[in-house]
């Protein structure tokens, strides 16, 4: 499942991204990282592209493009209990 997020998803992302996704990825696996860590970091993200689509004077496709995932994340997400373990969840569904 995490190869065909990578291959799908990060095929194109940079190095950093890469990190970032596989850190997040084992810290999920493990425990040590709830949904809740990750939806912080994501509303936080959008937070941060809606003011620079302020800042560019509206809309910027690519901006458009993330915030819209991002949306997109955290409205799917919203409605899981605050303590639930995303690890606990990948593996039910394997």
């Amino acid at each position: 499942m995490i190869d065909q997020i990578r291959n799908q998803f990060l095929f194109a992302a940079g190095p950093e991204a890469n990190e970032l996704f596989n850190n997040d990825a084992q810290g999920i696996l493990s425990g040590k990282t709830s949904v809740d860590d990750i939806r912080s970091r994501a509303q936080r993200a959008a937070n941060e592209m809606r003011k620079l689509q302020r800042e560019l004077g509206g809309e910027s496709d690519p901006v458009d493009g993330y915030l819209s995932i991002l949306d997109h994340f955290l409205s799917k997400t919203g409605s899981l209990a605050p303590t639930t373990k995303a690890s606990a969840r990948v593996l039910k569904s394997r």
